[in-house]
């Protein structure tokens, strides 16, 4: 800080960068110098007086006649900006300009920037993505847990709803690095509580936490439904997540096909003895059968089981 030859004070700032931002200037900041000024994703309300150098990238201004609302989402002066992109702010609420960190997709002349991961469809924070959409009563599905598009996160604790009339909920798997500390299941609801193992291990890109594993038992569109999410960065943030950042899916569960084991539209003595004399095998090393009859991906004992119970009511088999 130091007096001019106008009798001013005059300060003298080395660099200022400002990232994903709404703010206003000070009209005093006209008597700012700084050496390197630069302003990027930012929304600025209200201009300060001229002062270089400054260099601005994909950056709106209120006064060439850009408004946003209340969630910074652009509501004039479109002509001239492109909105094409959501984010979060730190309450959980979706943040439209990228502001405090959220994707962002602006260009001043109209077009959308592609590059760079600066659009991102997906904004959820917590999202549960299933192996497979469909599938049919009886058969087993895995549903991956997977946290994105926040950074240097911890440690979570998670509570997902799923339709128990459709779907019961077999068990968890973990997943290297991630230490599930905590699980407590009702009927129609988890809770786990996740850990990171070390600085190596710490979020920072899309990661799955955990793997869940449920078996079809009623056919129709089953919901999982993340339905609360806290975070921690394990240094000073504790944040809930609110339902925006909160995802969800649908799996659509049809009528089980009852084919026989051989294929011939009976079932028989022969369809029993074929997994009885194959029981404990691979299922995919016998494609010419349709020997997991339970649907649990093996050969075991619920395969008889069922095989003989489809036998006493099969009326074409007679003994």
């Amino acid at each position: 800080v130091s007096p001019n030859g106008w009798n001013e004070i005059f300060f003298v700032l080395k660099k200022v960068e400002l990232n994903n931002c709404v703010f206003s200037e000070p009209s005093g900041w006209s008597n700012v110098y700084v050496k390197s000024n630069t302003y990027n994703n930012c929304y600025i309300v209200t201009m300060g007086g001229p002062y270089d150098p400054i260099i601005m990238n994909n950056t709106l201004k209120a006064k060439d006649g850009v408004t946003v609302d209340t969630s910074f989402k652009v509501t004039s002066g479109s002509t001239v900006w492109k909105n094409a992109g959501t984010g979060l702010n730190p309450d959980g609420t979706k943040a439209h300009l990228g502001v405090y960190g959220g994707p962002f997709a602006w260009n001043p002349n109209g077009s959308y920037f592609t590059t760079g991961g600066a659009i991102q469809v997906d904004s959820n924070v917590l999202n549960v993505v299933p192996e497979k959409n469909k599938i049919r009563v009886k058969e087993n599905v895995s549903v991956d847990l997977v946290i994105q598009n926040i950074k240097e996160i911890a440690a979570e604790d998670i509570r997902i709803k799923y339709d128990s009339t459709k779907l019961q909920f077999i068990d968890c798997n973990e997943i290297d690095g991630i230490k599930l500390v905590k699980s407590n299941t009702a009927d129609g609801e988890i809770r786990v509580i996740l850990a990171s193992k070390g600085m190596e291990n710490i979020v920072n890109d899309k990661k799955v936490l955990l793997k869940l594993n449920f078996k079809a038992i009623g056919k129709g569109e089953a919901l999982v439904d993340i339905t609360k999410g806290r975070v921690s960065d394990g240094i000073e943030m504790e944040k809930d997540l609110k339902d925006l950042a909160c995802g969800e899916t649908t799996i659509l569960i049809e009528e089980q096909l009852f084919l026989d084991v051989n294929k011939n539209d009976m079932w028989t003595l022969l369809d029993l003895a074929i997994d009885a004399r194959h029981l404990g095998e691979n299922v995919a090393s016998l494609p010419q059968y349709n020997t997991d009859i339970d649907i649990n991906q093996a050969i075991d004992e619920n395969d008889l089981i069922k095989i003989g119970e489809y036998m006493i009511n099969d009326p074409t088999y007679i003994f």
